[in-house]
């Protein structure tokens, strides 16, 4: 298989300045979805890609979502175990400032794919919290 690299550079370049492609890693899902479309986009078509090759990379998408989805529920089952906590964590307001409050974790939920901490009504990001303690 050929593939012509500054197209696939370019490529990728405008997605991700477009917001569809992922800014974390390569390791990130939409990254990989974004690449194994872009490749098969721009493959030469007198050399097609190997169906080992093919079978291999649908594999590799297969595992990642699968990792994804149990990094997800990892991530919920940490954030349920902070039920009854008091949490320190950091917060910014509509001004821009940074805030540190204090709070008793009272449920978790998932909305979104996303994990939160319900902290006195307010739902806050796992990774706002600064410091957890035993609840008084």
């Amino acid at each position: 298989m050929s593939i012509n690299l500054s197209s696939l550079t370019s490529a990728l370049a405008s997605s991700s300045t477009n917001g569809t492609t992922s800014t974390n890693s390569l390791g990130d899902f939409d990254t990989f979805l974004q690449l194994l479309t872009t490749e098969l986009q721009y493959q030469d078509p007198t050399e097609p890609v190997d169906n080992t090759e093919l079978v291999s990379q649908m594999a590799q998408l297969n595992l990642l979502e699968q990792v994804n989805t149990i990094n997800s529920s990892l991530t919920f089952y940490q954030a349920a175990g902070l039920i009854g906590q008091d949490v320190t964590y950091q917060t910014t307001d509509t001004s821009g400032a940074t805030t540190t409050a204090v709070g008793t974790v009272s449920s978790v939920v998932s909305s979104g794919g996303e994990t939160y901490l319900n902290i006195n009504g307010t739902l806050i990001s796992p990774s706002a919290v600064l410091q957890v303690s035993a609840s008084a």
